[in-house]
């Protein structure tokens, strides 16, 4: 491992021993599952959440391999935050989204302010190469229709990536949980 990748796992593994305590541990599980808020809090002013974002997105500028070493000490530590879905979801933005998007939401999820996610899987295929999701455009606006299952922190996420079905193929959407017609369970 690269010295970035050590110390990115060493700052992770400090934050986890300090913040994963077994009282925290029991109390992180509530009604939307696990989760921890002070630990979310304290990863965002850590650095962490922004790890493999640009820096000129508010984040570090590392790469996967410093995002992996974190992932390995937040499963050493049975941390109940949703890095996994989160922090692939921000470098998806950061590399796919538009101006806009990345102005909206990269700030907040570096900072722990905004959590993300990406809905991906459907009844009976947990990563569909042809979703059964459809977006349409009715000259104003796209509609999506269909059902996502399994969304990892789907009830804490501010925003979801759903890829769907076009005329001219699959498009990521941005998706917010207020939007009309989301529902969640």
């Amino acid at each position: 491992l690269s010295e970035t990748q050590t110390d990115a796992a060493a700052l992770a593994a400090m934050v986890f021993k300090t913040e994963c305590t077994p009282d925290r541990l029991k109390a992180a599980v509530g009604p939307d599952g696990r989760f921890d808020a002070d630990l979310w809090a304290r990863l965002g002013d850590a650095g962490l959440l922004g790890l493999c974002l640009p820096e000129s997105l508010a984040g570090s500028g590392l790469g996967l391999m410093e995002l992996c070493s974190v992932l390995v000490e937040a499963g050493r530590y049975v941390a109940p935050v949703p890095l996994a879905s989160h922090l692939p979801t921000a470098m998806a933005i950061a590399k796919f989204g538009d101006a806009a998007a990345k102005g909206m939401w990269l700030e907040g999820a570096s900072s722990g302010h905004a959590i993300l996610t990406t809905a991906v899987a459907e009844e009976r295929e947990h990563l569909p190469a042809h979703p059964t999701t459809q977006a349409d455009f009715d000259g104003h606006q796209w509609l999506l229709t269909g059902v996502k299952t399994v969304v990892p922190a789907g009830t804490l996420a501010e925003l979801f990536v759903v890829p769907a079905q076009t005329a001219d193929g699959v498009t990521a959407f941005l998706v917010h949980p207020d939007d009309a017609g989301v529902t969640g369970t």
